[in-house]
């Protein structure tokens, strides 16, 4: 996964491989992490919307050839109700892919702000952790309790003595409201 990221815009996030075609069609690299610096930000902006045009070209003829097979198909015979609800999932081009990517190129040129992107880490599965495999660090607990635990709603700077047994505490608690 790939942020990319500007004080000027919100980031979002893509998937590598469609990241890749985004880079392939401004022309860059796609060397990861990286930065549009703000001199360079006219120059992918306009390179960002030529290949939004050209994309959006390829898009309309791919999915009016689509149209036409699935017409073809419907007419020969018909679909499967699975084919037909699979029918309605249309990709999503290169064209749409560029939009937001161009969104925030615009308002980071607007706010002379960077773009930067970086690989992002999925989030960690059930048991596993952000530290790379190993165990997180122990959560330290305070050792002064309250009787708010209890149920007596009090708070343990009422009760004043750390490491105190409960009846101890309970009793410290007691003389205090005298």
């Amino acid at each position: 996964m790939i942020r990319f990221m500007s004080k000027a815009a919100a980031s979002f996030v893509m998937t590598e491989e469609v990241a890749q075609q985004v880079f392939k069609a401004l022309g860059e690299d796609g060397h990861v992490p990286g930065i549009w610096v703000v001199e360079r930000l006219p120059d992918v902006i306009a390179q960002a919307q030529s290949a939004r045009l050209v994309a959006r070209q390829r898009d309309a003829q791919a999915e009016a050839q689509l149209q036409a097979s699935l017409e073809a198909i419907e007419s020969s015979g018909g679909l499967s109700e699975a084919a037909q609800a699979d029918s309605q999932n249309w990709p999503v081009g290169l064209s749409r892919r560029l939009v937001p990517v161009l969104e925030m190129l615009e308002r980071a040129q607007a706010a002379a702000q960077p773009v930067v992107w970086s690989v992002i880490s999925p989030a960690p599965w059930r048991g596993e952790t952000a530290h790379r495999g190993q165990r997180p660090p122990p959560v330290r607990r305070s050792r002064r309790v309250g009787l708010r635990q209890w149920g007596q709603g009090l708070s343990t700077a009422t009760l004043g003595a750390r490491g105190k047994s409960r009846s101890r505490m309970r009793r410290a608690a007691w003389q205090g409201f005298r």
